[in-house]
């Protein structure tokens, strides 16, 4: 079998290596990573097309799911939307702790994307009492003075499910995508925003949380009117909440692997954690969080790199 041989990209302007991924020779592991991809694309695929040749099954289906949610008082409940928000964040947050502190040393190192060890991001930093301060407390405040919560008889059909869920996606990251580029493009707002997202070298899950107070307030804001605009369904609105958690705390998860959303969907149409944790590393590019397709817009263009910033950058494959 032949040995995967490193390929090195640099800076075009000032020479500086930004990152090193191997060319992809067929070893053994790679193989077996190549299988599981391909799997897993297999079996989305196949569900994907089970939905729509039995397409009054998965109606009837998701139809019985919301008769039973929307009688629950706890589905009622005004502020569950940011409850159910907050919660998703603590369980895969849960998730990305025992990964990085229990499975750590069992992963293998192909599938790290940081060579550095540090997992001192896990240690208690207040982020709990911000997201209760300034983001349920408010909203918790708002639904009891003017509840609005209105749960429709009929469900969307599952079709329509998931394309509220998509199109809700990718509307969240085209409007954070145009404020993030913003925020690394004027000093002031850079500082006084976002460097505290960009505090720390090493990328764990725990820094999805690790933000400014107006850029939680961006954030939420984007992921609202994101839901409004598309007039996603009550049921489409918690199924976003709980993938769009998933997907921001994957993001800086530091770990790439074979069943993950960026090696499974192909053409690179998904960024993922390898480009985000680069975003990390030299503060640009890839302000989008999950579609490349966003990079391709005029404000999302940055053709030089050359103020590097110090970051811990290792190989996707080792």
């Amino acid at each position: 079998m032949k040995s995967c041989v490193r390929k090195v990209c640099k800076c075009a302007s000032c020479g500086q290596v930004l990152w090193r991924l191997p060319a992809m020779g067929w070893s053994r592991q790679v193989l077996w990573d190549f299988v599981i991809t391909v799997s897993v694309r297999v079996y989305i695929v196949a569900a994907f097309l089970t939905m729509c040749l039995r397409k009054k099954h998965a109606d009837a289906f998701v139809q019985n799911a919301w008769d039973d949610l929307r009688v629950r008082w706890w589905f009622q409940h005004d502020t569950f939307e940011p409850i159910l928000a907050t919660t998703s964040f603590a369980f895969w947050m849960a998730l990305w702790y025992a990964v990085d502190l229990v499975a750590y040393a069992h992963i293998p190192t192909r599938y790290r994307l940081q060579t550095s060890e540090s997992m001192h991001q896990w240690k208690p930093q207040g982020h709990v009492a911000q997201e209760v301060l300034l983001y349920l407390a408010p909203l918790a405040m708002y639904d009891y003075v003017k509840p609005r919560r209105v749960l429709p008889p009929d469900a969307p059909t599952a079709l329509a499910c998931l394309a509220q869920v998509m199109c809700s996606l990718l509307l969240y990251d085209c409007l954070f995508a145009i404020f993030h580029r913003a925020m690394h493009s004027h000093p002031v707002l850079y500082r006084r925003v976002h460097a505290k997202h960009h505090h720390n070298a090493v990328v764990r899950a725990r820094d999805a949380v690790r933000v400014s107070a107006l850029e939680q307030l961006v954030d939420v804001s984007c992921s609202i009117l994101a839901l409004k605009l598309t007039g996603s369904h009550p049921l489409s609105r918690a199924i976003h909440n709980i993938v769009i958690t998933f997907l921001i705390t994957e993001l800086h998860s530091g770990y790439s692997f074979p069943w993950s959303f960026e090696s499974v969907v192909p053409y690179g149409l998904y960024l993922g954690p390898t480009k985000h944790v680069l975003h990390h590393s030299v503060n640009a590019p890839y302000y989008a969080k999950f579609f490349a397709v966003l990079e391709c817009m005029p404000s999302m263009d940055v053709l030089r790199v050359c103020k590097h910033t110090s970051r811990d950058w290792s190989a996707r494959r080792a």
